[in-house]
């Protein structure tokens, strides 16, 4: 193979331009900074133009600092979805929460928290159509999802809430189209989103996102839209506004009513929010509002355990547990599945549901075994435990009336112990355990576990390993015993049964009621001070007892508080009831009751994680501790609540001291406040009880604190604006439903415009047409830049609801509003430059309060008041030059005009009525409208007008005067004598004229037909040049076109003979 020539090397130029350059560049000679390249051209105008500018332009780049206030870990993050109804917000909410909970929303109500990514917590808030909830919710939001329906387009609601987050912060807002599906054409659909878009971002602002959801599949959104979506979310950044920078205030993820049951019903409520503090710091004693109730002093404020714990909180407290030292928790790489917490109380989350009295677990139907099914066969192999539980379901009575009808019954087969008689002491007749069984041992004090052990009858089950059987063995086996004593216990059912009774009469000696076991409340049942310890029954808070009292809640306390009692004692029926009743009742209902399994046991929490009863995992200090021993040998420091919740209100000597997720000692006794994040528990104190009637768990409770001064009543003034889409101006005098701060309200407004040059506020009947105007009401005092929205009526109507908007400039005790008047009077008697005036002023005393006023007629001559003429309000003028009897007097002067001191807070009760208009009074009450004679457009009066006598001036004053200004004398021109005269013509004229005027048409037909015949010859003329040029043009083409071909030919051929080719 022949060897590649080397290539040529490149060769540097050692002359010319840019040899030179760089020689100098690497010499160091080369002069940067040439002073002609920068500097300024045009003169000193040129250079000042420049200059200022460049400082304009860096003036407007200028902004105020804002401070963000939220600490490392802020609190969730406010999410609003609004939207029509139909238009899939609830199918949204459930697809975001299956998207980052990995958890199944079955049912909606309230705030739904959870955690979103590695460093952000959500709170997922539905939003109807009721103005007042479009109003609290968009004074809280970070951010707003709008929901639009695309098959029908935009809503006046979508609008109306566009508007509202406009006047109160404007938010970060996310559009989300919906019914895509429903356009079979995608060219109407292309063209249809191209619409919405544009609309959009018109009213919005350009580059807002706008997201599309095609369609639904299995009952939700589709996964990747969805994912897209929840991007956006988890990155949006929240907007500091002012308002929410300077007012603390809670979103009530859920509330109780904690009043006495024993108080009437009409009484004053005791009402517990539970929330993040958001805004600012929270501090007892400070004046907060309830939207839609009123204002209330913060009774009491707690800070509880975070029942949705931040990542890095999470993380911080299992390196506590494992004994790790970290100086600085970084966020985290990944998001584990203990991380993934959601937080939603009145929500039917996985199979869990909460309500004010209970929380429910649902159970599927194939998983239920103990209640018979439409169509079983009863010949069919059951496990005991199914075949005992339906026997006791069979029964007509409770288990201790059975126990009555039948002494002596045994509960368990192979047991000697029966149900004691009548009148005799379930502890004398408790006897040792039968011989060849292990003796069972109490359960370890379950304060360090977890917060899920059910136990029914209070008894640790037979050590396994012991070869003992399981008294909780679903399969009904007994593993140390064998087929033949399966068989033996198949022919022994009915003595198991009394054994069962037997067990439970020992066990439940006397009634606890469930609603006492639940909330507390004292002693159950009231047991007699002489029972046994079998026997005690649940005591109070105060009084230590056996059984642990485990919260529904992660902000649950001790007290009167919904909780879970691990150990219940009193009889059976007193705790479950009629057990014949529970073959007809859906169990998927019945309230969670202590189990039997043991929680410490691996399987039960891998059980209980699958019923989604444990959101975010189980914390490491419980899976790290052991608990070992009885309860006097466990130390009193390893001893917490199942979820954290703090026991010091139980007044034991075993108290927790510390919690699972964050000790609340770290959240307690803050001297400055509750802070920023904090989930805490408000207590508000005399809450009228018909607004806490009229509360629903899926409508959102907002909690705003006040400053100092904006509780005392006063003016504010408002900069307002008429809305554009609203049909009527606003007229002073009329009431006008207010939406400013925290409050709703109701008040009669009076507009004024200040005048230009004068420092008067001078008032407006009617607010202007496309123009700011100054709106003075009463009310509660508020900072300036707070946003105020007005309204006609929350009610629906055919258009636009907000009639105003605009921001609040300043309060005062009071301000000074100026009303125009003119009072017009007629002279009737004139001297030279004096006056008398009458029918402006009614009295003398009228007329000598404004003695010395400037007054001025029609025609523009000035005067002033002097004195009263007589005692009707006549009066004596002089003016700048002698007036007429037919002018107009004017006297224009100014008045004080007083707002209206009305106030109507908006309260939600069903009973809440608005001031009316007056119109609407009228309307209701049939009354007509008063007519008054000078507001009528009937015959108006018409001045005749003024006929004056020319103006004589002398002859020597003629003379006297400029040529210009002499008066000219005009010549008559009256015209020739014909143009007046009559004619009459003759008939020798009339038969001239005739023959003149048939030759005349004989001219004008000849001169048409010969126009005609030229036009004709012309036309021919053309047609025929046009077709010989047509020819021309042909042969031209022709010789062309062979003309190119021979020169084709002959340069072909001598590039041929070139050798070219």
């Amino acid at each position: 193979m022949e060897a590649e020539k080397p290539k040529r090397a490149h060769k540097k130029r050692h002359a010319g331009v840019k040899a030179k350059k760089k020689k100098d560049k690497a010499t160091g000679k080369v002069d940067r900074h040439n002073p002609k390249a920068f500097t300024f051209s045009g003169g000193v105008q040129s250079v000042g133009k420049r200059v200022r500018y460049s400082l304009e332009k860096a003036a407007k780049k200028d902004r105020a600092p804002k401070v963000d206030k939220n600490p490392d870990v802020p609190p969730p993050f406010i999410v609003v979805v609004q939207g029509p109804p139909g238009v899939g917000k609830t199918t949204l909410i459930q697809s975001l929460v299956k998207h980052y909970a990995r958890q199944k929303l079955v049912q909606m109500g309230g705030p739904i928290t959870l955690v979103s990514s590695r460093a952000r917590r959500i709170t997922i808030v539905e939003c109807s159509q009721d103005m007042s909830t479009m109003l609290d919710l968009a004074k809280v939001a970070d951010l707003v999802i709008l929901m639009i329906d695309a098959s029908f387009g935009f809503e006046l609601e979508t609008f109306e809430f566009i508007n509202i987050l406009q006047v109160h912060g404007f938010p970060r807002i996310i559009g989300v189209l919906t019914h895509l599906d429903a356009f079979r054409d995608n060219k109407q659909l292309r063209k249809t989103k191209k619409a919405m878009k544009h609309r959009f971002w018109t009213e919005v602002y350009d580059g807002v996102k706008l997201f599309h959801l095609s369609g639904l599949q299995y009952g939700r959104y589709h996964r990747v839209e969805v994912q897209n979506l929840a991007r956006f979310i988890a990155i949006a950044k929240a907007p500091l506004l002012s308002w929410r920078q300077s007012h603390p205030y809670v979103l009530a993820l859920r509330w109780e009513d904690q009043t006495d049951p024993t108080l009437p019903r009409e009484a004053p409520r005791q009402l517990d929010l539970y929330g993040y503090v958001c805004g600012g710091r929270l501090r007892e004693g400070t004046q907060a509002h309830l939207p839609g109730v009123g204002d209330f002093t913060l009774a009491a404020i707690k800070a509880l355990p975070d029942p949705c714990p931040h990542p890095t909180e999470v993380e911080a407290e299992r390196n506590k547990v494992q004994g790790k030292k970290v100086k600085k928790q970084n966020v985290l790489r990944s998001l584990a599945e203990r991380h993934r917490v959601i937080y939603a109380p009145g929500s039917e989350v996985g199979s869990i549901t909460v309500d004010s009295d209970a929380m429910y677990i649902h159970l599927p139907e194939v998983q239920v075994g103990f209640t018979e099914r439409q169509g079983e066969t009863k010949d069919g192999e059951l496990p005991e435990a199914v075949k005992l539980v339906r026997a006791m379901q069979e029964r007509d009575g409770g288990l201790d009336q059975a126990a009555a009808a039948r002494p002596g019954l045994r509960l368990l087969s192979g047991s000697s112990v029966r149900l004691p008689e009548a009148g005799s002491n379930p502890a004398e007749t408790e006897a040792e355990p039968p011989a060849g069984r292990r003796a069972r041992r109490r359960a370890p004090d379950l304060d360090s576990a977890l917060p899920a052990q059910r136990e029914l009858d209070g008894e640790e089950e037979a050590d396994e390993a012991d070869g003992g059987a399981s008294a909780n063995d679903e399969d009904g086996e007994d593993g140390a015993e064998g087929e033949d004593s399966e068989e033996a216990e198949e022919g022994d059912a009915e003595v198991r049964r009394r054994d069962v009774l037997e067990t439970a009469r020992r066990r439940f000696s006397k009634a606890a009621k469930l609603e006492d076991l639940i909330y507390g409340g004292g002693q159950a049942g009231g047991a007699a001070p002489g029972a046994g310890p079998d026997a005690a029954a649940v005591s109070s808070s105060t009084q230590p007892t056996d059984h642990k009292a485990i919260p529904l809640f992660d902000d649950d306390e001790d007290g009167p508080g919904t909780q879970l009692h691990t150990h219940l004692e009193g009889p059976l029926s007193g705790l479950l009831g009629n057990m014949g009743d529970l073959d007809g009742m859906d169990t998927a209902r019945m309230p969670v009751l202590p189990g039997e399994n043991d929680i410490l046991d691996e399987e039960a929490k891998e059980t209980l994680k699958e019923r989604k009863f444990i959101t975010g995992g189980w914390s490491s200090a419980e899976e790290d501790e052991k608990v070992e021993g009885d309860d006097a040998k466990a130390p009193e420091g390893a001893k917490a609540t199942a979820d954290g919740a703090d026991e010091a209100g139980s007044g034991g000597p075993g108290a927790p001291t510390s919690v699972t997720r964050g000790s609340t000692a770290a959240l307690e006794g803050f001297s400055d406040g509750m802070p920023i994040a904090a989930f805490v528990r408000i207590r508000l104190q005399d809450v009228p009880a018909a607004c806490v009637a009229e509360m629903k768990r899926e409508r959102p409770m907002i909690l705003g604190g006040l400053l100092p001064g904006e509780s005392r009543m006063g003016l504010v003034q408002v900069r307002v604006k008429r809305h554009r889409w609203h049909p009527k101006l606003l007229k002073s005098g009329d009431a006008l439903l207010l939406s400013a701060g925290w409050r709703r309200f109701q008040t009669v407004p009076t507009f004024s415009l200040e005048d230009r040059g004068e420092k008067r506020m001078r008032f407006l009947k009617y607010t202007l047409e496309h123009a700011h105007c100054t709106m003075t009401s009463y009310g509660p005092m508020m900072p300036p830049n707070t946003g105020v929205l007005a309204f006609r009526s929350w009610q629906k109507v055919g258009h636009f609801r907000i009639c105003g908007t605009g921001g609040v400039l300043e309060s005062a005790p009071n301000f000074k509003i100026m009303k125009k008047l003119k009072l017009v009077g007629e002279p009737y008697k004139i001297f030279r430059n004096t006056a008398f005036v009458k029918n402006m002023f009614n009295s003398d005393l009228e007329v000598s309060k404004y003695m010395h006023t400037k007054i001025q007629t029609v025609s523009g001559i000035r005067g002033e008041v002097k004195k009263a003429e007589g005692s009707t309000g006549n009066f004596r003028a002089t003016f700048e030059d002698r007036i007429l009897l037919s002018d107009l007097v004017v006297c224009k002067c100014w008045i004080n005009v007083e707002p209206k001191k009305f106030y109507h807070p908006v309260i939600d009760v069903a009973q809440w009525r608005p001031a009316r208009l007056i119109g609407e009074l009228r309307a209701a009450q049939g009354v007509p409208v008063p007519e008054n004679k000078d507001s009528q457009y009937g015959k108006q009066f018409v001045r005749a007008e003024r006929k004056f006598n020319p103006l004589k001036v002398n002859k020597k004053l003629q003379d006297a005067l400029p040529f210009q200004a002499k008066a000219r004398a005009k010549e008559i021109n009256t015209g020739p004598l014909r143009e007046k005269a009559a004619i009459v013509s003759s008939e020798r004229e009339r038969s001239v004229n005739s023959l003149l005027e048939r030759l005349q048409t004989v001219k004008r037909m000849r001169e048409k037909i010969k126009t005609q015949a030229s036009a004709k010859k012309k036309a021919i003329k053309e047609a025929r040049e046009k077709f010989i040029q047509e020819k021309r043009d042909e042969r031209t083409r022709e010789a062309k076109k062979k003309r190119y071909k021979e020169q084709g030919q002959l340069e072909k051929k001598r590039r041929k003979n070139l050798q070219m080719d």
